[in-house]
């Protein structure tokens, strides 16, 4: 009644219910499925692992440690513009469950900012972090050490000393598993 038919119109039904039924059964057999890179990965933590490029080696260690407890870590970018990889940064950081700075060759003024940024309230976050945390590998350091004994109790919640280790063993990473399984389950 509004114009010629067409070649590709397709009367369904004469009746209204029949067209809502149509509507509702192409909408059900034509809904965009899931691909599986967005199915969660498990009950385990998404862990932000930041680290200096120059740190990479002693990062993807820890990430596999935290791998074998079905943790998900994730990891910055080093390669593409500036602004690219601290727009990924504020991201991670507002969407990981927890947050691990690997401090083997960085500086002290590395780690002492970037543990000052964790303040979940400013991250756009909605709920704290459930753990902030330094991994202190090799070589051992004064600061690193200051660091361990006196650490900024309102940025960093467990800091792990593994500078005399060059392997880094589950026990060592105790108090940090131990924090994340502990958050998982509450």
């Amino acid at each position: 009644s509004f114009g010629d038919s067409l070649e590709s119109d397709h009367v369904v039904s004469d009746s209204l219910i029949g067209f809502g039924q149509f509507v509702i059964q192409h909408l059900d057999a034509n809904a965009p499925r899931p691909s599986p890179l967005s199915v969660p990965p498990g009950d385990g933590a998404k862990i932000y692992i930041t680290h200096l490029e120059n740190d990479s080696n002693y990062a993807e260690l820890l990430a596999e440690q935290l791998m074998k407890h079905g943790h998900e870590p994730w990891f910055p970018a080093f390669d593409g513009e500036e602004s690219e990889r601290n727009r990924l940064h504020q991201r991670y950081l507002s969407d990981c469950d927890a947050v691990v700075m690997c401090w083997a060759n960085a500086s002290e003024v590395w780690v002492r900012s970037h543990a000052a940024e964790l303040k979940w309230e400013t991250l756009q976050r909605r709920t704290p972090f459930s753990c902030r945390s330094v991994v202190a590998g090799p070589p051992p350091q004064a600061p690193k050490n200051r660091f361990r004994r006196i650490p900024p109790r309102t940025d960093v919640d467990v800091v792990i000393d593994a500078t005399e280790h060059s392997a880094l063993r589950p026990d060592l990473l105790a108090p940090l598993l131990e924090r994340l399984t502990n958050h998982a389950s509450a």
